[in-house]
């Protein structure tokens, strides 16, 4: 009874909470560094590719949300087994099937999964080169690496991404969620030359991305550790490597889930043979049984790890990334100067009174007591040009060290 607990109970259960977890995260996160974009508190290029990263993840997570929610269990009448029907009135046997009430759920759950899977690879390769330019050779990334050039590259890499995920799902004969409950299920999970070449390409993919990644990865610590100790500028970049690690951490979670994902073709296609080949109706209904169980592990162990994945990427960069408490500030600022835009009023029309009555008192030709015995209160003069000189150097200030900030550091 393990077997469809598990596939039944456990898994839509696990799922469910994740994704919906995972959902919020991303929300938030999402909100966040549109905020810091708008508000130059984050840098753009690198925040731009992780925005990227997290869309698609909110939309994995909601469509994981619904596709598992909307489920039922209906019962179903099927005609006995024939050792079972030796009676004249005919036998049936009731079971309950589960089943999605969306349709050609499972063929969108595969594209999208792919699609999530493209969308991460490629923000983090791009994201390691990104910053193995900008160490190795700082002047050409602030030349030639633009704002625009970035969205360029994000733009090219949703495109190969949507491409290659539909000839996936259109050429492969299976789809990634499956519920194996019975024989049918199992011997329908067919394995033809198609999906041998799209088992193997796909490995192909996942290997290069993690190596291109992790390799980057570890150039970038090769040059920072020798130069650590002669650069200061090192160490401001060591601050979102280490970030980035993690990241990378979990990004090569996903390619382990991945890459079993797309080579289960190569290791059903064994048992689906002898399963068909199988005389023996108890030995069928056995190894039915523990492949099936089998495959509900892999599903839980699957969907959990990817889960995690979507949820713990955006706390990563939320808990390690001090400007986002920049980015909450600002918020909580902007939402204090809307809250006080009526006392503020009050205030102006209070100081509009002083003015006029200053100016009453100087077509008089009298000098207020104030003046004479401040006894503390005392008026202060300065020009306008004068203030004005000194809030536009400030201004300016602000401007280059923010810049000197954002172009030293991709993260």
């Amino acid at each position: 009874m393990c077997g469809p607990k598990l596939a039944d109970n456990t898994i839509p259960t696990m799922t469910l909470s994740l994704s919906s977890v995972g959902l919020v995260v991303n929300a938030v996160f999402i909100v966040l560094v549109a905020r810091g974009l708008r508000n130059k508190l984050l840098p753009f290029k690198g925040y731009s590719l992780l925005l990227n990263r997290t869309i698609t993840d909110l939309v994995v997570g909601f469509f994981t949300t619904l596709f598992v929610a909307l489920h039922k269990f209906d019962t179903i009448q099927r005609p006995a087994p024939p050792r079972f029907n030796n009676s004249a009135v005919n036998a049936s046997v009731s079971e309950i099937q589960l089943e999605y009430l969306i349709p050609h759920g499972r063929t969108a759950f595969t594209l999208l999964l792919t699609v999530n899977f493209w969308a991460v690879a490629g923000v983090y390769g791009v994201l390691s080169l990104l910053t193995f330019v900008a160490v190795r050779y700082p002047m050409y990334y602030k030349v030639c690496i633009t704002n625009k050039r970035t969205v360029f590259i994000m733009i090219v890499i949703w495109v190969i991404g949507g491409v290659y995920s539909a000839l996936v799902v259109s050429l492969s004969s299976n789809n990634a969620f499956n519920m194996f409950n019975s024989a049918n299920d199992l011997i329908q999970w067919s394995v033809s030359d198609e999906d041998y070449v799209l088992a193997i390409s796909n490995l192909l993919i996942v290997l290069i991305s993690f190596v291109l990644v992790a390799s980057s990865y570890a150039a970038i610590i090769s040059y920072l550790w020798k130069k650590s100790n002669k650069s200061g500028k090192a160490g401001l970049h060591l601050v979102s490597i280490g970030r980035l690690a993690l990241n990378i951490v979990l990004f090569t979670s996903t390619c382990i889930v991945m890459a079993s994902f797309v080579a289960l073709p190569l290791f059903l296609k064994k048992h689906i043979d002898d399963l068909v080949n199988t005389k023996s109706d108890c030995e069928n209904a056995v190894k039915i049984y523990r492949l099936g169980y089998q495959m509900a592990i892999w599903t839980t162990i699957a969907m959990t790890g990817w889960m995690l994945r979507i949820i713990l990427d955006p706390v990563t960069n939320l808990l390690l990334d001090g400007r986002f408490k920049d980015v909450i500030n600002a918020m909580c600022s902007s939402s204090r100067r809307r809250d006080s835009l009526s006392a503020s009023q009050v205030r102006a029309r209070n100081f509009l009174s002083r003015t006029e009555f200053l100016q009453k008192c100087a077509r008089m030709n009298v000098i207020p007591i104030s003046i004479l015995c401040s006894d503390g209160h005392y008026f202060r003069y300065r020009s306008s040009s004068e203030a004005e000189a000194d809030r536009s150097g400030r201004r300016k200030t602000r401007r280059f060290a923010a810049h000197i900030h954002m172009d030293e550091r991709v993260l």
